[in-house]
Formats: C-alpha cells, sequence, structure tokens
C-alpha cells in the first residue's frame, strides 16, 4: 500500500507540474506568437498565424486546467481517462506534425512536448492497475470512496 500511495502521490506531483507548464506555455502562446513558430514549428513559421497561436494557447490552456482537477482528484475515473486522452491528443499532434505535415523537425522544440506526453502516457497507463485495483475477494473493482480515503491518508 505505501508504494501504491508513492505511486499515486508522484503521478499526482507529475501531472500538476505540467498543468504548470502548459499554463506557462498558453501565457508565450497569447503574448508572442512568433514563439511557436521559432521554437516547435520551425519548418513552417509562416503557418503561425496570431490566430494559430491564440487556438494553440487556447487548447493548452483547457489541458492544464484539467490536468489541475487529475493533479488534485486523481481517482476520479472520467477525469482520468480524459487527462489520459488529453496527452494522447498531444502525442498524436506532435507526431503527425512531425513526420506527415512536416511542420517541425526532430529538435528540442519537440522532442520536450512528445516525451512529456509519452511519460505521462505510460504512467497513467500503468496507474490504472494501481489507483483502481481489483478487490482480492471478489472481482468488483474497489469503491472509489474508500480507495480515495486510502490514497490521501498520505497527504
Amino acid at each position: 500500500m505505501v508504494f501504491i500511495q508513492k505511486f499515486t502521490a508522484s503521478l499526482r506531483g507529475w501531472i500538476g507540474v505540467v498543468a504548470l507548464m502548459g499554463i506557462g506555455n498558453t501565457i508565450q502562446c497569447f503574448y508572442n506568437h512568433v514563439f511557436l513558430g521559432e521554437n516547435l514549428y520551425m519548418e513552417g513559421p509562416s503557418q503561425v498565424t496570431p490566430l494559430m497561436a491564440r487556438l494553440f494557447g487556447t487548447w493548452t490552456f483547457l489541458a492544464a486546467i484539467v490536468r489541475i482537477y487529475c493533479a488534485y482528484d486523481i481517482t476520479n475515473r472520467p477525469l482520468y481517462d480524459i487527462t489520459l486522452i488529453s496527452f494522447l491528443i498531444a502525442f498524436v499532434h506532435f507526431t503527425l506534425e512531425a513526420f506527415y505535415y512536416q511542420s517541425t523537425g526532430l529538435h528540442v522544440g519537440l522532442a520536450t512536448p512528445l516525451l512529456v506526453s509519452g511519460i505521462s502516457i505510460v504512467w497513467m497507463i500503468i496507474g490504472y492497475s494501481l489507483v483502481w485495483p481489483k478487490d482480492d475477494d471478489d472481482d468488483d473493482r474497489v469503491t472509489v470512496q474508500s480507495r480515495r480515503k486510502k490514497l490521501m491518508k498520505a497527504h
């Protein structure tokens, strides 16, 4: 149980830090749209318009808010699922931009979101078996309330 509590606390911290990074990225998108063309979409900087930067910033802010809520209440299964999906969307987006649309190349600006989303996806998939383990006595899932109590005792 101690391992599960530490795992869950670490995952919550990771998701929270990623969310805060997303808020910082959102501010950058609204403040200076050239940032995206110079640091991320380097193969197609002319495609980075102020509108595109604001849309990217809005998406990033929405994802950050979902992730903050998940970090706060990691035992909320639908919220956990949506958070995982947000990382999957980000991973697919950046992969497509690099290899299909070729608006970005393989560089640090692309490696960071790919690594963060990839690590998050793997960590959250592993988390399914730890945050909602099967009950040993029967095949039903442990109730959310009892699980939440056990995980929150560590905090």
